[in-house]
């Protein structure tokens, strides 16, 4: 786990676990060592097995309500409760999701922001062929994707599954908007300062304030980038790149 994290040096290093892997509980406290974010992902984990990986530092859900199996039902009647149940309950747990309109139901969006105000993320699982025009595209050695529209999910050209998305954030920006009825303040949190704070960068990123890193974009009044700053300095202006 050292080893990893100094090779992400000067970046910040952020591990990714399933609470349901054997023998995971042995790792999680090296990864959360120094503050480092633990990640929970792709997994079927229950309740006793997310409590504990939290316990021991695993501090975010990612990509939350994908690849997140619904329990399976054992009593008839009785609706089971897994991982998802357990990150809303937790006040503690960060959640983010993939805002694209396919990935996950809006209404799961909402029901976390009104679980854990403040610790709601919006992401993009951006493959390639992200932000150009709708098209087919090769994903290496995965084969062809496919985006139906510009911003759409990435569907495999094999079978159709998702495969990523053509989400970008500043259209995650305008779906955070549309689909959960935010204003831009609250709709612009889930893009910046929230993450920000997720990655234990709350005090230097996501917030236009005195101390703060001078990173932000200038938008529109339909909300297109128009300009994007970063340490300062204007590095995208009206699609030509300046630095």
């Amino acid at each position: 786990m050292e080893s990893l994290k100094n090779a992400a040096k000067p970046y910040k290093a952020i591990f990714s676990i399933a609470p349901d892997v054997e023998n995971i509980t042995d790792v999680i406290p090296l990864m959360a060592a120094d503050n480092t974010p633990v990640f929970m992902t792709h997994t079927a984990a229950n309740v006793e097995q997310t409590q504990k990986a939290i316990a021991l530092g695993a501090c975010h859900a990612t990509h939350f309500y994908d690849v997140f199996p619904c329990p399976p039902v054992t009593e008839p009647g009785v609706r089971p409760c897994g991982i998802v149940e357990a990150v809303l309950a937790d006040k503690n747990v960060s959640v983010d999701f993939i805002l694209d309109g396919v990935h996950v139901d809006p209404i799961a969006v909402k029901m976390a922001l009104a679980c854990k105000p403040g610790k709601v993320c919006v992401i993009t699982d951006a493959n390639i062929g992200a932000g150009l025009e709708p098209g087919t595209f090769k994903f290496g050695n995965m084969g062809e994707i496919n985006f139906a529209y510009k911003g759409a999910p990435a569907r495999s050209v094999k079978d159709g599954t998702l495969d990523g998305s053509g989400l970008t954030l500043d259209q995650g920006l305008r779906n955070a908007i549309k689909f959960l009825g935010l204003d831009i303040v609250a709709a612009s949190k889930l893009l910046s300062h929230n993450p920000a704070c997720v990655l234990r960068k709350g005090d230097v990123k996501g917030l236009l304030a005195a101390g703060y890193d001078a990173d932000f974009a200038v938008l529109d009044d339909n909300l297109e980038v128009q300009q994007t700053w970063i340490g300062g300095e204007c590095y995208y202006r009206n699609n030509q790149e300046t630095i």
